[in-house]
């Protein structure tokens, strides 16, 4: 259940830090770096 609940806010932090890398990603790309950084330790660690 625990493991579900990991993979399930994974992917939704993935998502959304891919939605906001695609939307920033020619006016600030380093910011979309950063968030998908951030999104990514939350992902693995679920923060």
């Amino acid at each position: 259940m625990k493991k579900l609940s990991l993979l399930t806010i994974g992917k939704i932090a993935i998502g959304a830090v891919l939605a906001y890398g695609f939307l920033n990603f020619i006016d600030q790309p380093d910011v979309m770096i950063e968030s998908f950084k951030t999104g990514f330790l939350e992902g693995i660690l679920g923060k």
